[in-house]
């Protein structure tokens, strides 16, 4: 139970059969690609043979490594990455490295997000989202910083010394968006300063999910929940039902769940989407996090602009929209922008919905976008978490 929900998903997916003999169910659980828990929902009208599982399984590991083996560019087991996104970074400053049409596409979707994101700071104009951040994230070393629940924290001089060295990085110009150069024709990425990397983590599982979705439909499957780290994407509906997606409650883990007379856990999830054909993604400061010896959290949604983690207030992002890519990227660009600005956003935006937490003093505020209001459901049982549901946000209301 312990090990559950220490890597337990974004998503609790529930599902509900209409009791026709016929439906069956499969769950294809996949290989660690992204280093994250993968998975594959399958429901049809009639039974899948064994071999076409064992098919199925192969061909989207498959999908999943090759694309792993394009973006990651994170150590792992001692082992350095050796990834076309790795090698960019290698050589950055000295010269452009010839790419496939694969990853010019997620990296032109990233620079269109950094775009999305940008906002004026006193004299100058600055993205919020930006795939240059990662000098600065390896600083804080998230993977083997981050809060355990237990006692894996850091001192206050241990974090002194990460937010200086994070600080000189971006003072050098290390993290700026505008110096990845993308040439279409020559099918080229440089990194123009040297020192520089690139980070697509915020957008690849999202492709990642398009793209075992273009392969499930290729095959003729027409209802499925895909689930690349917590990416969820569906296809179609539940037997012309709506999929019903359950968020999962910031920070409510193992340590604190609240079970009923039943067994049931009245906390785990503060809300429910139903939703058809489309992908849920959320970013929250409760994925990553670093805690230092005082009890000071520091997530891993980074501020380009300093290096440090961005404070807004805003716990936690859910997004509703078409493409996983979209979605993917769109949580962390919104969750950066904070709920005022990142409102403005979604409603100039067509089949782009969200799902809020914003912090007000002890109170978590849960406000949706108008699109939301007949498929949004709130749990009323996180109010004793100080939950408090606001329903649909207008900037121009009375508090």
């Amino acid at each position: 139970m312990k090990k559950f929900f220490i890597i337990s998903l974004f998503f609790f997916i529930l599902f509900l059969f209409s009791g026709c003999k016929q439906e069956t169910y499969n769950k294809i659980e996949l290989k660690d690609a992204f280093q994250t828990i993968n998975s594959v929902e399958l429901f049809t009208t009639g039974s899948i043979s064994k071999d076409e599982l064992k098919t199925l399984k192969e061909d989207i590991n498959k999908i999943l490594e090759d694309l792993d083996n394009l973006f990651n560019i994170q150590e792992r087991n001692g082992i350095k990455p050796n990834t076309t996104l790795s090698l960019i970074s290698q050589r950055a400053g000295i010269e452009p490295v010839t790419v496939s049409s694969e990853v010019i596409f997620v990296i032109k979707k990233a620079l269109e997000m950094a775009e999305i994101s940008k906002i004026q700071n006193k004299d100058k104009e600055i993205a919020l989202f930006d795939p240059s951040i990662s000098p600065a994230w390896k600083i804080w070393d998230f993977p083997n910083n981050q809060y355990d629940y237990f006692d894996n924290t850091l001192t206050v001089t241990e974090i002194n010394d990460i937010e200086t060295k994070v600080k000189e990085i971006v003072s050098c110009g290390l993290v700026n968006y505008k110096n990845i150069v993308v040439d279409e024709e020559k099918s080229t990425v440089f990194l123009a300063k040297a020192g520089m990397e690139i980070d697509l983590g915020a957008i690849a599982k999202g492709y990642a999910a398009d793209k075992v979705k273009e392969y499930l439909i290729n095959r003729g499957y027409t209802s499925s929940i895909i689930n690349i780290g917590g990416n969820i994407l569906t296809i179609g509906d539940l037997f012309e039902k709506s999929f019903r997606i359950g968020i999962r409650t910031p920070y409510i883990n193992w340590t604190n769940l609240r079970e009923d007379e039943n067994g049931d856990y009245l906390n785990h999830i503060f809300g429910r989407l139903e939703v058809k054909d489309m992908s849920v993604v959320t970013s929250g400061t409760y994925e990553k996090y670093i805690r230092d010896e005082e009890g000071k959290e520091y997530h891993h949604i980074l501020d380009p602009e300093t290096g440090l983690p961005i404070d807004n207030n805003v716990i936690s992002i859910t997004v509703v929209t078409k493409e996983s890519i979209l979605a993917d990227g769109y949580s962390t660009t919104l969750f950066a922008l904070g709920l005022d600005k990142g409102m403005e956003v979604v409603n100039a935006t067509e089949d782009l919905e969200t799902v809020w937490v914003v912090k007000n003093g002890k109170t978590k505020e849960v406000y949706i976008s108008s699109g939301l209001e007949e498929s949004f459901f709130f749990n009323e049982n996180v109010r004793e978490e100080g939950y408090v549901f606001k329903g649909v946000f207008n900037e121009n209301a009375e508090d």
